[in-house]
């Protein structure tokens, strides 16, 4: 994603910039950004939900923290098409004149990005966190289970949905 959005931006610069002094600015603080947010998430996430799952909710057949982190490393390798897109992007839409197209643009294919990496991560860890929820309502009902899944579910993709607009608002900024 650095190399995406620095390499967009000092293409946009060259190619739809202005002529004299106004040089495109490296901004390596993007690189530090990039490696906590996409490190961040990708151990902090499966992190808090081997924790919840093992000490908390105390599911009898653990999720394996190496093959969460795994899951979601992996969709990482999903977020490569917008880079390609965003290099495209750069070479037809003039920042400058039309900021509030390529921000839908941007928009759209983040959230695409966001949409199916989340159901990745989503799809990978739902049948052994639903088994475990049926296993932990034996003695209560199918609709108590249901209910504990839904909610895991959703958490994880509420989470997954605001990495997804941490990674717009610091790769790709909000224009207006």
């Amino acid at each position: 994603m650095f190399i995406s959005s620095t390499g967009s931006n000092l293409l946009s610069a060259w190619l739809h910039g202005k002529t004299g002094d106004d040089k495109y600015r490296f901004t390596f603080d993007l690189l530090t950004l990039s490696a906590s947010l996409f490190y961040g998430y990708n151990f902090l996430c499966p992190l808090i939900l081997y924790l919840s799952t093992t000490y908390i909710l105390k599911f009898p057949q653990r999720l394996s923290l190496t093959q969460l982190i795994s899951i979601y490393g992996y969709t990482n390798v999903l977020w490569f098409p917008i880079t390609l897109v965003n290099f495209l992007i750069v070479l037809t839409v003039d920042n400058s004149k039309h900021h509030v197209v390529l921000n839908v643009i941007e928009w759209f294919f983040v959230l695409v990005s966001g949409a199916v990496t989340g159901a990745s991560n989503l799809l990978k860890t739902t049948s052994v966190i639903k088994k475990n929820c049926f296993i932990l309502a034996e003695n209560s009902t199918a609709v108590n289970a249901s209910n504990l899944h839904f909610r895991i579910m959703v958490v994880l993709a509420v989470a997954h949905f605001i990495f997804t607009l941490l990674v717009k608002i610091s790769f790709f900024g909000i224009y207006t």
